[in-house]
């Protein structure tokens, strides 16, 4: 499969920062979002982000803004994601706001498009669950700046599918992204590890072992 146009979802932090990533890699990205002023707020950080994307990473392919603009289309329209090959949801995290997103778009998107729902916390079984496509959902919880993160952690949900992991793997290979494939389960790896170590900080502070700034430092240095 050639990848030409992925959908992207929300055009918040992350979702910026995933279409830089796709712009720097030859990609069209078809952003959605609620209203214009958004997008045009995520335009202005997108072409921000990859002018000085060069000064971050001596790897990281190199574009123009007028190559930039044209990979990016701007959208309130969720039906303009029909022409794109992958999705890539980034929408707040809330499932009141999420579950009717997914709806709409599995009536929009050919049966045979994938859903990568980028998410830290939702357990992807529930969000396939909204769709009539549970075999083409697949976790994909990135970190930012996602153009600069190497890695993602990849959750495979109850239900997706072989071919729908080898989709992800291939639009990867085309970021240049190692994928740590693990199951479906409440925060994960990552969040799972990592907050621990976020409540064991604050039981440090609340037992007067060490201060705030003293704790930071520790971690830090």
């Amino acid at each position: 499969m050639i990848f030409k146009r992925i959908a992207v979802i929300g055009a918040g932090n992350i979702g910026r920062s995933v279409v830089t990533d796709l712009i720097l890699h030859g990609l069209t990205a078809v952003v959605v979002d609620l209203s214009d002023a958004v997008l045009k707020q995520a335009q202005e950080e997108i072409l921000k982000n990859i002018r000085f994307a060069p000064l971050l990473s001596q790897t990281l392919p190199r574009t123009t803004k007028d190559e930039a603009m044209q990979r990016m289309v701007l959208t309130t329209d969720i039906k303009a994601a029909e022409s794109c090959d992958f999705v890539i949801e980034n929408v707040t995290e809330d499932w009141r706001i999420k579950k009717p997103v997914y709806e709409e778009l599995d009536l929009t998107l050919p049966t045979e498009v994938c859903f990568g729902a980028n998410t830290s916390c939702i357990p992807i079984t529930k969000i396939a669950g909204a769709t009539s496509r549970p075999a083409k959902v697949v976790g994909i919880h990135l970190m930012n700046p996602v153009y600069l993160m190497p890695t993602v952690e990849v959750i495979r949900g109850l239900h997706t599918s072989e071919q729908t992991i080898e989709t992800l793997l291939r639009l990867f290979v085309v970021l240049n992204k190692e994928a740590i494939i693990v199951e479906d389960m409440a925060g994960f790896v990552s969040n799972r590890i990592s907050h621990l170590f976020m409540n064991e900080a604050a039981f440090v502070l609340q037992d007067q072992v060490a201060s705030a700034e003293e704790i930071d430092m520790i971690f830090k240095k």
